[in-house]
């Protein structure tokens, strides 16, 4: 089944691709060797709250943090 949005739903997705995309940018220049998870997720929460975000990985099984990242 196809849903059609309306001319208000696709500007919220739009915004919301825009503030997920300056999300992206800003800890892409963060992540290299030598900065840890823990480093990153905070960042992330920090930018998260900035750009009015929501983590949908937040508390996921208790975790309390916003990515979910494996080193190794």
């Amino acid at each position: 089944m196809i849903i059609i949005k309306s001319p208000e739903e696709i500007e919220k997705l739009r915004e919301g691709g825009k503030r997920l995309a300056r999300l992206i940018a800003d800890v892409s220049g963060l992540a290299k060797p030598g900065v840890s998870a823990l480093e990153l997720d905070l960042f992330i929460q920090d930018k998260i709250k900035e750009l009015v975000l929501y983590s949908i990985s937040e508390d996921y099984f208790e975790a309390r943090r916003s990515i979910g990242v494996q080193v190794g």
